[in-house]
C-alpha cells in the first residue's frame, strides 16, 4: 500500500496552516511543499534503514565487462547506505553466485584480472578486485537499500507513442483534456517519470528539453530507451517531474501523520510562526514510533551469543 496522493496531503497542510491561496507570484508554491514532504520521507527512510538493515532492500544485477574494475550502483540506490551483499558469478547463472568480501580501499590492487573475491565502495560505485577477466551478463548480483522516489503532484496524464520492438518512447505529450493539466510543473526539471494511478513507477529518468505550455507537447529528444526492468507505458498514466519520482509515498499509509506534521512545521517556520518550535518534540516522537513499527526482529538479529554453563 501507499499513502494518499501527494497533492491531497499538500491540501491538508495548506488548510492546517492557512496557506490556501497561492499563485506564480505569491504564496507558497506546490513545489516547495512537495519538497518538504520528500524531506520528511527521507528522514523516515534513513531512520528506519539505520535501525533495520533489512528494510527497503532490493535485488539487482550488473553486467561485468572484461578488465573493467568500477561499476555504478543502481540509480535508485540509497547512497547513504552500503550494499547489503555483493555477489559474483563467472557464468551469470543462479547456482554459481558467491559472496564477495567488502574491503578497504587501502587494500586495492589493480595488477591483474581474474575471478573477483573482494569489492570496495567508492562514492556511487563498487570496485571489483581482482577486476573481472571476462564479460558476463548479470555477472554481479546486488542486494542494496532502494532510495524512495521523490514526491510531487501529478503534472497530468499522458499521450504516448511507444515502439514495442525497440522498447523506446518516441513521443510524449501531456494530455490537455486529461483530469490534470499542469505543464508549468515541468519547467524546472531536467527529467520526468511516468507512474501508475497508485504511484507505482513505470518509466523513470526521461529527459525533458522543452514543453509547450499550451499543447502539452514535450521534447524528449529523438527517443527514450526504457530499462529492461521497466514496463511499457500506456496512455492515461501520470507524468511527474523528477528523475526517480512518484505521486505517492511508497511507505505505508501509517506515515501520513508524520508527513503532514513535518510539512506543517516547515510552512510555519517559513511564516516565522512561533508554534513551529512546539512541534519539534512531537515530530521526533512520531519518527521514533514509525521506526519501532518497522522492527523485524527475525531479520535484524544477526547472531545470538550462546552462554556456557560457567557464564550463567
Amino acid at each position: 500500500m501507499t499513502t494518499r496522493r501527494i497533492d491531497r496531503l499538500i491540501t491538508r497542510i495548506r488548510r492546517d496552516t492557512g496557506n490556501i491561496d497561492y499563485s506564480s507570484t505569491s504564496g507558497i508554491p506546490q513545489r516547495d511543499i512537495a519538497e518538504y514532504l520528500t524531506d520528511a520521507q527521507t528522514n523516515i527512510q534513513l531512520a528506519i534503514a539505520k535501525q533495520h538493515r533489512s528494510a527497503f532492500v532490493k535485488e539487482s544485477f550488473l553486467n561485468t565487462v572484461a578488465n573493467q574494475e568500477a561499476y555504478d550502483l543502481p540509480y535508485d540506490a540509497l547512497f547513504e547506505a552500503s550494499p547489503r551483499t555483493v555477489e559474483y558469478a563467472s557464468t551469470g547463472q543462479l547456482q554459481d553466485y558467491y559472496l564477495l568480501e567488502k574491503r578497504e580501499l587501502l587494500e586495492r590492487q589493480t595488477r591483474y584480472a581474474g575471478e573477483p573475491w573482494f569489492y570496495f565502495r567508492r562514492n556511487k560505485q563498487i570496485l571489483l578486485n581482482p577486476r573481472p577477466q571476462r564479460s558476463v551478463t548479470s555477472g554481479v548480483r546486488l542486494q542494496y537499500p532502494q532510495r524512495l522516489p521523490t514526491l510531487f503532484p501529478p503534472a497530468g496524464q499522458i499521450i504516448v507513442s511507444y515502439d514495442t520492438p525497440s522498447r523506446t518512447i518516441d513521443a510524449l505529450t501531456l494530455d490537455p483534456s486529461g483530469t490534470y493539466f499542469f505543464p508549468e510543473y515541468l519547467t524546472e526539471d531536467d527529467f520526468v517519470s511516468i507512474v501508475a494511478a497508485d504511484g507505482t513507477p513505470v518509466v523513470t529518468s526521461i529527459p525533458i528539453y522543452a514543453i509547450d505550455l499550451n499543447t502539452g507537447v514535450i521534447d524528449i529528444g529523438s527517443n527514450h530507451q526504457i530499462r529492461a526492468t521497466e514496463s511499457a507505458p500506456t496512455g492515461g498514466q501520470f507524468l511527474v517531474p523528477g528523475y526517480w519520482a512518484s505521486t505517492h509515498s511508497l511507505l505505508e499509509p501509517t506515515v501520513e501523520p508524520y508527513l503532514i506534521a513535518y510539512g506543517v512545521w516547515k510552512v510555519q517556520k517559513r511564516d516565522s510562526n512561533d508554534d513551529s518550535s512546539e512541534q519539534t518534540p512531537e515530530l521526533l516522537a512520531m519518527l521514533d514510533q514509525i521506526v519501532d513499527a518497522y522492527a523485524d526482529l527475525t531479520q535484524d538479529v544477526d547472531r545470538v551469543t550462546v552462554l556456557t554453563d560457567w557464564e550463567i
